[in-house]
């Protein structure tokens, strides 16, 4: 099976799979964990992308229902558009998400996030 008829199989998978908010929650904070005596900063930090991603879960379900498909969707769009980023000198926030985009800084994350979602595919 050729990658981009193994990848259309597993959206529709994700698609057809219902997630609970609170399997949304543990996705985020599988992601990015908090770690035990992590600074009021860095708790903050968490917090803020917490209701960002929340946010964002709640605007995605309203256009493709309350499925996997749209946990996946809002993690990638988090981080293809929302994430800060810090650029370089000589760089502005777009350039420095553009190049990111194309350097895969973020495949890591996103592909841990694919992989979750699809073990809720066979439950």
């Amino acid at each position: 099976m050729k990658y981009a008829d193994a990848f259309a199989v597993e959206e529709t998978a994700l698609a057809r799979t219902d997630i609970a908010v609170n399997e949304f929650h543990r996705l985020v904070d599988d992601l990015w964990p908090v770690e035990p005596g992590a600074t009021d900063r860095s708790r903050g930090i968490a917090a803020r992308r917490k209701t960002t991603l929340r946010t964002m879960f709640d605007a995605e379900t309203g256009k493709v229902g309350r499925t996997a498909y749209a946990a996946e969707r809002t993690i990638t769009d988090y981080l293809d558009h929302v994430a800060p980023r810090r650029p370089g000198k000589t760089m502005s926030e777009e350039i420095s998400r553009a190049t990111g985009a194309l350097e895969g800084i973020d495949d890591e994350l996103k592909n841990k996030a694919h992989k979750r979602l699809m073990t809720l595919v066979n439950r």
